[in-house]
């Protein structure tokens, strides 16, 4: 199920989302992103340090899907 603010709704021959909530979700996303790799840093277990630094990495490809629902609600 995707979140709600994904889902577009068709008013007067205008798509409109709301864009706020995407930013939102943006701005969450890239805090997590970053708190994620600082912490990784401070991990001197390689295996454990990878895996929070893939677990970053997930969360950036998240930020790539609100930057794009973003571009769509424009």
């Amino acid at each position: 199920m995707q979140p709600k603010w994904l889902y577009y709704t068709w008013m007067g021959g205008e798509i409109m989302a709301n864009r706020q909530q995407i930013q939102q979700c943006i701005t969450d996303c890239t805090n997590t992103a970053n708190m994620l790799r600082t912490a990784a840093n401070a991990v001197p277990n390689a295996g454990v340090r990878e895996m929070v630094t893939f677990g970053a990495t997930h969360v950036e490809m998240c930020i790539r899907q609100c930057e794009h629902a973003s571009m769509q609600a424009q």
